[in-house]
């Protein structure tokens, strides 16, 4: 199976879920390119990333994306930020997609896969997995 296809399975986790109406991409800087590295690697990626964030003055909040089974969870931010800015960052990060949210309905969203259009995948409160 195809990294974009995985990408269309992708689950959430969250403490709570957001409101219904917001606008927001879910954006990670794990696994550059979709390729595997260590955690240690990851995490200091997820730091920079945050802080990018954070220099944005943008409202976002934590959460993990993750395979159905829970197999494989990648963290990652709910940024409340323009598209465009959010391809631009992503991009900066190597990564492949991002997820874009428009009043609930998930668009999964090339940043460096050129075959690749953007894709409705359904509501993304279907996906959301609230965890404590």
């Amino acid at each position: 199976m195809s990294d974009w296809d995985l990408y269309k399975q992708t689950c959430f986790l969250m403490a709570q879920p957001l409101a219904p109406e917001l606008s927001f991409a879910v954006i990670t800087a794990h696994n550059p390119q979709g390729d595997k590295v260590s955690e240690t690697y990851n995490r200091l990626l997820d730091y920079r990333l945050q802080q990018d964030i954070v220099r944005l003055n943008v409202p976002y909040r934590e959460l993990w994306g993750s395979a159905p089974d829970l197999s494989h969870r990648e963290k990652s931010w709910a940024v409340l930020a323009e598209k465009s800015i959010m391809l631009t960052l992503a991009r900066a990060y190597q990564q492949n997609a991002i997820y874009w949210v428009d009043a609930n309905q998930l668009y999964l969203t090339p940043c460096l896969l050129k075959d690749q259009s953007e894709e409705h995948i359904g509501t993304f409160s279907q996906r959301v997995i609230v965890s404590t």
